[in-house]
C-alpha cells in the first residue's frame, strides 16, 4: 500500500513551469471553440510558476480532451480572491470541453501562491503579464487566439498589465462589470467596499494604479464589456461602464462593444439600453456565450 500511495503522490505533484518573457511570434493554428462539443472530461494540470524575482505562483491548466491545437483563455480572479477555485466550476469545465486551454492562478499573496499581496496593483499586473505570455507560449495554444477575461475588480489587474506591457497582444479582453475610476466609483458602492479600499490606499498613486479606465486605452485589440442593468456592486448606477467603454473607444482599441453590440457614443443612457436584464452571475450562460463569440472567425469591426 505504501508504494502505491507514493506513486499517486508523485503522479499528482504540480508541474514546475518557467514563465515566458516574450509573446510568441507564431505557433499552431486553432479552430474556434464551440459550446456544442461532446461532454467529455477536460484534462487538468496543477502548475507552479516561478517568476524572475523567485516568487512561485500556483496555477491550474484545463485542456480539452485529446491532442490538438486550441485557443487560450486566461481567467483573472475577481476582487481580492484566489483564482484556483475558478477551475472547479462547471463553467470552466464546459469552456475546456468546448475547445479552450483555460489557465487561472492565485495572485501572489493569495491562496497557494507565495509573496506579498499587492491588491491588484503594479506587482500583480506584472505577474499577470508573465502568465499571459506563458499561456500564449504553450505548444498547444494558438498565440493569435488568446483572450483574457476579468470580472469585477480584476479589471484593474488586467488593464494595468496591458498598459505596462506593450508586447502583450491578446486578440480580445472581456471585462465583466469592472470599476473604472477609483475612488470616484466608490461613491456608488456599498459601505464595506468603500471602507476596504480606503483603508488600503496609501496615496493618490495607489488609486491611479488601480483605476482601469486610465489604462484600458493602451489596449489595441477587441474590448468587450459585459454589463447587466443591475450591476453586482454598483446596482442601477452604470456610469463606470460608460467610463470604461468610452476610455477604450478613445484609445487604441480596434473594436469596442457592450454585450456584443457596438455604439457610436458610450453614454450612460446607451449603456443602460444595451445592458442585460437582471444580474450577471459568475457562470451566467449569457456571459459564456459572449465569451465564446469572441473567438468567432475574423469579423471585420
Amino acid at each position: 500500500m505504501i508504494p502505491l500511495l507514493l506513486t499517486l503522490t508523485i503522479a499528482c505533484a504540480p508541474t514546475s513551469l518557467t514563465p515566458s518573457e516574450v509573446w510568441p511570434e507564431s505557433g499552431c493554428v486553432a479552430a474556434p471553440p464551440s459550446l456544442d462539443d461532446p461532454a467529455r472530461r477536460a484534462r487538468r494540470e496543477e502548475l507552479r510558476i516561478t517568476l524572475p524575482d523567485g516568487v512561485t505562483l500556483a496555477a491550474e491548466l484545463l485542456r480539452p480532451p485529446g491532442d490538438g491545437c486550441w485557443p487560450g483563455l486566461l481567467l483573472i480572479p475577481p476582487g481580492f480572491e484566489a483564482g484556483l477555485p475558478l477551475v472547479d466550476s462547471d463553467a470552466a469545465e464546459l469552456l475546456a470541453r468546448s475547445g479552450l486551454v483555460v489557465l487561472t492562478y492565485d495572485p501572489r499573496g493569495r491562496g497557494l501562491s507565495e509573496g506579498v499581496e499587492d491588491h491588484n496593483g503594479p506587482v500583480h499586473q506584472d505577474d499577470l503579464a508573465q502568465l499571459m505570455r506563458t499561456l500564449a507560449s504553450q505548444p498547444e495554444v494558438d498565440p493569435d487566439q488568446v483572450v483574457a477575461r476579468s470580472r469585477s475588480f480584476g479589471v484593474a489587474t488586467l488593464a494595468g498589465a496591458l498598459a505596462r506591457h506593450a508586447d502583450l497582444r491578446p486578440m480580445a479582453v472581456m471585462d465583466i462589470e469592472g470599476p473604472a475610476l477609483l475612488p470616484d466609483d466608490l461613491e456608488h458602492a456599498p459601505a464595506r467596499n468603500q471602507e476596504t479600499l480606503t483603508a488600503l490606499a496609501t496615496d493618490e498613486q495607489w488609486w491611479e494604479d488601480r483605476s482601469a479606465a486610465k489604462h484600458i486605452g493602451a489596449y489595441a485589440g477587441h474590448y468587450r464589456r459585459v454589463q447587466a442593468a443591475d450591476d453586482h456592486v454598483m446596482g442601477a448606477w452604470l456610469g463606470h461602464a460608460a467610463e470604461m467603454l468610452s476610455a477604450a473607444a478613445a484609445g487604441e482599441a480596434a473594436w469596442v462593444d457592450q454585450n456584443g453590440v457596438e455604439s457610436e457614443a458610450w453614454t450612460e443612457e446607451e449603456v443602460e439600453a444595451l445592458s442585460l436584464g437582471g444580474r450577471v452571475k459568475a457562470d451566467d450562460p449569457r456571459a459564456l456565450e459572449l465569451l465564446i463569440d469572441l473567438y468567432a472567425p475574423a469579423i471585420a469591426p
